[in-house]
């Protein structure tokens, strides 16, 4: 909420964010990679439309660890 409430910017939003799911991804490989097996996922959340989203942030996450 610290970049929607403009507490902090939203590139220094993206850093914080990467590195926390860089951390998820070392400590939760295996649900990670269930995910990544799924041949469909559908990310949600209460972000409104047209605005800056850790999902979207997420989505690319995967589709980088899903790409060899």
């Amino acid at each position: 909420m610290g970049s929607k409430e403009g507490k902090i910017s939203w590139d220094e939003y993206k850093k914080t964010y990467k590195d926390l799911m860089r951390k998820s991804y070392q400590q939760n490989k295996d649900i990670w990679n269930e995910v990544l097996a799924r041949d469909e996922v559908t990310l949600v959340c209460f972000c409104k439309a047209d605005t800056n989203c850790h999902r979207y942030l997420l989505s690319k996450y995967f589709s980088k660890l899903g790409t060899d």
